[in-house]
């Protein structure tokens, strides 16, 4: 069927030329291929895009600062709703509604009152369709030793008990300061 190698007579020529064939043949194989730029561009940005939207959606601005959202324990609830209250305040005999400038002030004042129960189904003393007792005149019931600002989706802000990573344990924004 085939001839065996041995058994072919090459000549200078044919050698010179076979060898020539291959060098250029290796040459090219190992030659590093010139990639199309692009390739690795248009992903790169696209990347880059997605990581800073995911950062930027992770800081929102209060826009609404007539109400703050007291939580009384790190936890949203399937329907939305959390244990504890929300705290907005306002002149006397007027309707009108003053912005709460520090969210974190307005619910430590709920915790020295001990209107926040961390330990109650609904976070709030006297819940559970009980009237709450009166507000504790001394203003000495335990705060929480960290309480973080967070965003609720509707721009309001959020005073929960934790560190600043509690935000994005229950899906909350942190604050966009400026």
């Amino acid at each position: 069927m085939f001839e065996p190698i041995d058994d072919i007579e090459w000549t200078a020529d044919h050698r010179a030329r076979t060898r020539d064939r291959l060098t250029r043949q290796v040459e090219k194989d190992t030659r590093r291929r010139r990639r199309n730029p692009w390739i690795f561009i248009v992903p790169s940005l696209v990347l880059v895009g997605a990581v800073v939207t995911g950062a930027l959606a992770l800081l929102l601005p209060v826009t609404n600062q007539n109400v703050v959202h007291c939580f009384a324990r790190a936890e949203i609830r399937d329907d939305g709703s959390y244990p504890g209250g929300g705290v907005a305040f306002g002149n006397a005999g007027s309707d009108v509604i003053v912005a709460i400038e520090d969210a974190i002030a307005a619910c430590t004042l709920l915790w020295q009152d001990g209107m926040l129960d961390p330990a109650d189904e609904d976070g709030a003393t006297g819940g559970n369709g009980t009237p709450p007792p009166p507000p504790n005149p001394d203003r000495n019931s335990p705060v929480p030793p960290e309480l973080t600002v967070c965003v609720m989706r509707d721009g309001t802000a959020a005073v929960v008990p934790g560190d600043e990573e509690v935000c994005t344990r229950l899906g909350l924004a942190r604050p966009l300061e400026g």
